[in-house]
């Protein structure tokens, strides 16, 4: 459901808020529905430190900006942050926004019950999109303000029907499959299997966040000695105007085998070097203004290829 201003959201909400008496369920219902509403932007990830700071400049604590981010689904932590506190402000429960110390990220504190909690809706977008554990929703270990323990953190996201289970949140279910995953002897047999687990629970909601946990998940079901040996990267498609992901790796004859992200059917395909060489050489996938930052790598057009393949591009 698309939402073009922030009252529009307000008067959803209403509804749905009601039904619940306890102030925590209220707000924790608030914080995922904003959670797989909202993507971080993609233009400010890969932007150069210029375009970052125009565009936290820009943020600002009015609705016409507010509407401006319900439009686009996109975000950056100031927005998000100002978002949460007008929208809790809004229900009752105190909150502001703060900027974290030597840095310009910002998230908030909220009141409930007396209480003041630290919340950070940004940093939890990652784990709303793929129906993890919460990890920045009251937590922080900090001597000025109240935690909320796990066990009572999971208790109200059970109520929520966030899941049946903890056994089925996404991270704990990671744990028990690595089991599985030893008894397959090839890396493509295992790449087959966790993209069939990306498939059944990750929703390919914000671009970042996606590929974050796509990563997360070989990360954590492969060996270190596997995962090594495989490069992320992401071009620009000119034509679909986004971003997309691919994973590649070296069979033992040295060629490459190269996993292009489908968006509409949620799963890496196999595509050939040479059809990714011909969409490079006319320029349906590019790099972004001449570099795209990820995973702290500077990927040039120079090297792109380095890390995705070994494709000789003038071949």
């Amino acid at each position: 459901m698309l939402f073009t201003t922030i009252d529009e959201y307000i008067e959803f909400l209403k509804n749905k808020v009601e039904h619940y008496e306890n102030d925590y369920l209220k707000v924790l219902y608030i914080y995922l529905n904003l959670g797989t509403y909202f993507s971080f932007d993609t233009n400010y990830y890969f932007g150069n430190s210029k375009e970052k700071k125009s565009m936290y400049r820009k943020v600002s604590y009015t609705k016409d900006y507010f509407n401006k981010c319900f439009s686009s689904r996109m975000i950056i932590c100031k927005s998000l942050s100002y978002i949460c506190e007008y929208i809790y402000n809004y229900f009752g429960y105190y909150t502001i926004s703060k900027v974290e110390d030597d840095s310009d990220h910002v998230y908030n504190v909220i009141k409930i019950q007396n209480k003041r909690y630290l919340i950070d809706l940004q940093l939890d977008l990652i784990n709303i999109h793929s129906h993890s554990s919460l990890s920045y929703f009251g937590m922080d270990n900090n001597f000025f303000y109240d935690i909320i323990q796990m066990e009572e953190l999971n208790n109200y996201l059970l109520n929520l029907e966030y899941f049946s289970s903890p056994n089925l949140l996404t991270n704990n279910i990671l744990i028990s499959e690595k089991n599985y995953l030893y008894k397959i002897s090839t890396l493509s047999g295992k790449i087959l299997y966790i993209n069939n687990l990306i498939n059944k629970l990750i929703s390919p909601i914000g671009y970042l966040e996606t590929v974050y946990n796509h990563k997360n998940f070989f990360y954590k079901l492969l060996t270190r000695k596997d995962f090594n040996k495989l490069s992320f990267a992401s071009f620009y498609n000119v034509s679909s105007k986004c971003f997309v992901h691919f994973i590649s790796y070296f069979e033992k004859n040295n060629t490459a085998s190269i996993y292009m992200f489908n968006k509409n059917k949620n799963m890496y395909e196999i595509i050939s070097e040479n059809e990714l060489l011909k969409d490079i050489k006319n320029n349906n996938l590019i790099i972004k203004k001449g570099q795209l930052h990820l995973y702290g790598k500077i990927l040039t057009t120079t090297n792109i290829l380095k890390v995705i393949s070994k494709i000789n591009i003038h071949k």
